[in-house]
């Protein structure tokens, strides 16, 4: 018998009865799959735009709600589309077993064997569908109606900001969520901060919400506090020089109720033509959307008011400014708001530029992805998914935040960074990454035991990690010693470690480029595959034994050597080029433009690998030049 789980291969995760199982193999999913999804998945990507045009065009700019559509519900058929072809490759004649046989992976699996799919009654769906919808337009409006009269603070604020404005056009727009600062604040260091102290204007572009309040990070539904514009950070007091607007909603009254309406015609539109079947069909299979009636009635309703009124806010905008060949750049391009901004605001000639939050993320790569006229990546990994997909990609780099020097000291002062109990990856009640964070934590018990009592560890989750998840593992693992880090920047945090361990992330990338060693806990359905190429070998772990190993030994034979450093420079160098420096924003946009890839690309891509001219580390020469993979 063969179990194929997420995380198997770790022993804290199996039951007592496997323990004495002789006959039994255990396998990752990432054992399944070598391809970056990206390219995998590239057959779902055209045929989702497809479905988006069958059913809203005519009701709202349908592109807009693409990545809303992939995270409320195609966002499972991603992560399953690769693992079920995988099965059926590998095990093609094999009795296979689902826990959960309604599951998506077992629909996807089932019809690529051959069988046909089980889908929901029609009428059933037609009636569950429309009665929801009901519910969804109301809740809808009412949501709209509360949130235009809490906006009216910033509406006031504007009007103010309006009055006192620099007579100068900008040439360069940032679009800002003006509520959650962490969505914001890498470009506001790597582009909006220095803009706004130059000579020029800069303009800013309120996209998502106006209503005061920071958005909670462990719950995207809660606000905290009644300040103004929050997410503006370090902006906010240079905005009497800046060019300040809002493309959310319209602003007088009677535009508003109009846009409303509008919205709400829509979303009737919209709903008649999903009620006629549940069925999506996506690469080939039916995708049965039974399952997920509620999150297509919020698409429908509540995702199609906003794309509405933000549209109508923009074109507001555009009759009172000029954008043609203008540079417009989101942070968040992909949420409803700004798509629908950033598709209205191209109608009139300006250059719409998504500039992702982070970096190096598989899912994201795959499916989450703007509809700009330009797409930024940080990293190359990251360029060479989005490119693929046909879109016009720039590679301009990243704010630099963590510029250090370096150590040659002993090693004392350890930084466990993880993101394993994110508010979004609770599967009813369940988080399936607990045990992978309990894993990453362990190291610090056994680093301990091998190197010695004096060693300080600090402890810093991801700020969205739920913290009663974050307890569990510090009870389980014994960490009443180690200091929890929430809330300070990760500069601080970084300023104060010899070395670093980490989870896969953005912060990841940053760390990068303070000068200390970075040793990553790489899970099995990421290690494989090409994006994760800029790790050498001897800075990944999985299970906490080796990864307390492998550090000890660095410890002891490599950490004052004058190679110590020589996996990180070569991961900055496949990352970012020869040089190894991300090019700064504000420097592209400023005419100075870094290496651009072309926006096409037919056939079967080549895995480009970026490496230094030459280095030497625990006796492996590793090949200059550029190589194709």
């Amino acid at each position: 018998m063969r179990i194929i789980a997420h995380g198997v291969s770790l022993e804290r995760t199996w039951p007592a009865w496997a323990r004495e199982c002789d006959e039994l193999t255990v396998t990752e999913w990432g054992g399944l799959h070598r391809e970056d999804r990206a390219f995998s998945t590239r057959g779902l990507q055209d045929d989702i735009v497809r479905w988006l045009e069958e059913n809203f065009s005519g009701a709202v700019e349908a592109r807009a709600l693409y990545c809303t559509v992939c995270s409320r519900f195609f966002l499972p058929v991603y992560e399953a589309f690769p693992y079920a072809k995988g099965l059926v490759e590998a095990f093609p004649e094999a009795e296979i077993t689902f826990m959960d046989p309604r599951g998506r992976l077992a629909d996807l699996f089932t019809q690529l064997r051959g069988a046909k799919a089980r889908t929901g009654s029609r009428w059933a769906w037609r009636a569950r569908l429309l009665s929801l919808g009901v519910v969804g337009v109301v809740g809808t409006v009412a949501r709209e109606l509360r949130a235009y009269v809490a906006a009216r603070p910033s509406f006031a604020r504007l009007d103010e900001l309006r009055r006192q404005r620099p007579s100068t056009p900008p040439k360069a727009w940032f679009g800002a969520i003006p509520d959650w600062y962490r969505i914001n604040h890498q470009l506001l260091d790597a582009f909006a901060v220095d803009a706004a102290e130059r000579d020029a204007p800069l303009g800013v572009l309120l996209a998502g919400s106006l209503t005061p309040g920071q958005v909670s990070e462990t719950d995207l539904g809660i606000r905290k506090g009644g300040e103004l514009w929050p997410g503006l950070g370090a902006l906010r007091p240079l905005l009497e020089g800046c060019v300040v607007e809002q493309a959310v909603v319209p602003e007088r009254p009677v535009a508003f109720l109009r846009a409303l309406a509008k919205g709400v015609t829509g979303a009737s539109t919209a709903l008649a033509r999903l009620s006629k079947t549940p069925v999506a069909r996506l690469a080939g299979l039916d995708v049965d959307l039974s399952a997920h009636a509620w999150s297509v009635v919020t698409v429908a309703t509540s995702e199609v008011m906003r794309a509405t009124l933000a549209q109508r806010a923009a074109a507001d905008l555009t009759r009172r400014m000029r954008f043609e060949g203008v540079h417009v750049v989101f942070g968040a391009a992909a949420a409803v708001g700004c798509a629908a901004a950033d598709l209205e605001l191209q109608r009139h000639g300006a250059i719409t530029v998504d500039h992702p939050h982070g970096a190096i993320s598989d899912l994201i790569c795959a499916g989450l992805w703007g509809q700009s006229t330009l797409t930024c990546a940080w990293v190359t990994a990251d360029a060479r998914s989005a490119r693929f997909s046909g879109r016009t990609v720039v590679q301009t780099g990243m704010p630099l935040r963590l510029r250090r020097g370096g150590r040659t000291g002993p090693i004392r002062r350890i930084l466990v960074m993880s993101n394993y109990a994110h508010r979004d990856q609770e599967v009813r009640g369940c988080f399936p990454n607990e045990p992978l964070q309990e894993e990453l934590l362990d190291i610090v018990p056994r680093l301990r035991a091998l190197v010695g009592e004096e060693l300080q560890f600090r402890w810093r989750p991801h700020p969205a990690d739920l913290p009663h998840v974050l307890e569990r593992t510090r009870a389980l693992i014994g960490l009443d010693a180690v200091t929890v880090s929430r809330g300070s920047p990760l500069a601080e945090d970084a300023d104060w470690a010899d070395l670093i361990v980490t989870s896969q992330s953005t912060a990841l990338i940053e760390v990068l480029f303070i000068g200390v060693p970075v040793f990553v806990h790489t899970v099995p359905d990421l290690r494989d595959l090409p994006l994760m190429d800029y790790l050498h070998p001897a800075r990944q772990f999985w299970r906490a034994p080796e990864g307390a190993r492998m550090i000890a030994r660095f410890m002891e034979r490599d950490a004052l050597g004058p190679d110590r450093l020589a996996p990180e420079h070569r991961a900055l160098v496949m990352l970012f080029g020869p040089t190894g420096e991300p090019v700064p924003m504000h420097e592209f946009f400023g005419g100075r433009a870094t290496r651009a890839l072309p926006g096409g690309v037919s056939g079967e891509p080549d895995r480009l690998v970026q490496s230094p001219k030459s280095y030497t580390h625990d006796g492996d020469e590793v090949p200059g030049s550029d190589e194709r993979v």
